[in-house]
């Protein structure tokens, strides 16, 4: 069975960093224009419901600089091997440069489906 997602998850290849989320093993798993999943192969220490800022580093060749992102936590997945927590976004705080990433990955092969099987 699967459920409609409200908007199209992308896979990226942008690093990302957080000095709120102490954690030096950081990978984006994918994006959306309304929020982000983020992996670790150590525990995540991410309370519910609790704003950080988490920075984007897009790919060099787009010659965009660092998008600071204010999220909201909205869930945390804890499996054997690695951690995941969900994010919504609050505050794009370069919205303009985080428009224009969009409108790239939307163009790219990495597209992930909007759907989400439960």
């Amino acid at each position: 069975m699967a459920i409609l997602r409200k908007e199209s998850r992308y896979y990226s290849k942008a690093q990302i960093y957080s000095n709120d989320i102490l954690n030096d093993n950081l990978s984006l798993k994918n994006l959306s224009k309304g929020g982000l999943c983020i992996r670790s192969n150590n525990l995540l220490n991410v309370d519910f419901k609790t704003r950080y800022i988490i920075d984007l580093f897009p790919e060099t060749e787009l010659n965009i600089g660092k998008i600071e992102l204010e999220v909201e936590s909205k869930w945390v997945r804890i499996k054997k091997a690695y951690s995941e927590s969900g994010f919504v976004i609050v505050d794009p705080r370069a919205k303009k440069d985080f428009e224009y990433y969009m409108e790239y990955l939307s163009k790219q092969e990495h597209l992930e489906t909007n759907e989400e099987k439960i």
